[in-house]
């Protein structure tokens, strides 16, 4: 009874360790609401784009990069909804062109 009772509260801990999922990154770059992590500061050190950069210049492309997508981020600015509406337009302007003469110059 005994041994039961120790394996089952063994098992509870271990269960419990394991699920333990609060890793805590650490921020390397954060403008806005952007959030450059140290895992994927690493992975875009070993991108080929960026092996080639030296120190100072990677940190400048990183902050530009930064910038962009925190306004991206602050400003909910959609590139797929423009580029869909964009594409929507185009196909219509297409399809409205007769003998060089668009019909609706709206």
């Amino acid at each position: 009874m005994n041994l039961k009772l120790l394996r089952t509260v063994l098992l509870l801990i271990i269960t419990s360790l394991g699920c333990n999922t609060n890793s805590v990154e650490d921020t390397v770059l954060q403008i806005g609401g952007y959030k450059l992590t140290t895992t994927e500061l690493e992975l875009k050190r070993q991108n080929d784009r960026y092996k080639p950069l030296g120190k100072q210049e990677l940190e400048d492309r990183l902050i530009e990069e930064g910038c962009i997508l925190a306004f991206a981020l602050d400003n909910k600015y959609d590139t797929i909804t423009t580029l869909n509406k964009l594409l929507e337009y185009a196909s219509k302007s297409f399809a409205a062109r007769v003998d060089g003469f668009v019909w609706n110059k709206n």
